[in-house]
């Protein structure tokens, strides 16, 4: 870390316990504008005791957090970045496993015409989605259903979910239980953790809710590639392209992959790699897809934000 760099933390602006913060390599000034619609969120906006507002990737983002529960990570900004970027036509997205909703932000960000649904399990995760969406401008062509995939659709939802996406996400809990230390926060460990529903669960439930030539992409540890290429395989979505990504160049080992997979004939080996941090910090910056996946967001927080 530059020693010359600001604090991470700054104090809040809106209201007691507000705390703004942005990922070390994307720090800047606020500027007034920005700060003004800060203080004046409606109260089911502001963060309450036990979150953070962060503004992300530039000031593009507004994003309500827990504290102490789950936080995204850099999986979300990569999975939205791949799937914009190997998409061509997104009209209905689908986010399995949403969580606080930031993927499906970036890509409604990124796609005026995107219309997104976001199925989250956890109750709390749920209501943060649908107040991160409302923050950056996206609740009028967005839902978020409460829902357990590990269970059958129920009637209520079975018409909207196999009317068919042209695009399904998904940042699914990718590290199994047995045998691991989970953390103390339930909302942390569930989202994390394998619970009712493993990968093959989420890879099932996305082929079936797809359009015939709609796309499904995934983000997931690479020491787990074989087995999220064979839950691909067993239900039919056999066109698969996978990036593995890098952390740092020069790196010998993998830390995460990038699927997408649609019905058709499996293609010739298409695997590709990205470095996902191309420079140091002060001037660090993400692989090219991902920079232009962020400059080509539509800011909608704050009119010179």
């Amino acid at each position: 870390r530059d020693a010359a760099a600001p604090a991470r933390r700054r104090p809040g602006l809106a209201a007691d316990g507000v705390r703004l913060r942005e990922y070390a390599l994307r720090r800047r000034p606020l500027t007034s504008s920005v700060a003004s619609t800060l203080a004046t969120l409606p109260l089911h906006l502001q963060p309450n005791g036990d979150e953070d507002l962060d503004l992300l990737f530039r000031g593009r983002v507004a994003l309500l957090q827990r504290r102490q529960g789950y936080r995204t990570s850099i999986d979300a900004l990569m999975l939205a970045a791949f799937a914009a970027h190997v998409s061509e036509n997104r009209p209905r997205v689908l986010d399995l496993g949403a969580g606080s909703g930031l993927v499906a932000v970036l890509l409604g960000l990124h796609d005026p015409e995107t219309a997104l649904t976001l199925i989250e399990r956890q109750p709390g995760l749920a209501g943060r989605a649908r107040r991160n969406l409302t923050l950056n401008g996206l609740a009028a062509r967005a839902q978020v259903v409460e829902y357990d995939i590990a269970q059958p659709w129920p009637p209520t939802l079975a018409g909207d979910m196999t009317v068919g996406f042209d695009l399904v996400v998904s940042n699914p809990p990718y590290y199994r239980r047995a045998g691991r230390m989970l953390p103390a926060d339930a909302e942390r460990a569930d989202a994390h953790y394998e619970s009712s529903a493993g990968i093959e669960r989420f890879v099932e439930v996305a082929a079936a809710c797809l359009t015939e030539n709609g796309l499904f992409c995934c983000v997931y540890p690479a020491n787990g590639a074989l087995r999220l290429q064979e839950s691909l395989s067993a239900v039919g979505l056999l066109d698969q392209r996978c990036v593995h990504v890098f952390h740092r160049d020069g790196d010998e080992i993998a830390t995460r992959v990038l699927m997408a997979a649609r019905r058709g004939p499996p293609r010739a080996a298409d695997a590709q790699s990205w470095v996902l941090h191309v420079a140091e910090p002060p001037n660090g910056r993400y692989h090219v897809v991902i920079e232009q996946f962020i400059t080509d967001l539509d800011i909608r927080f704050g009119p010179d934000a």
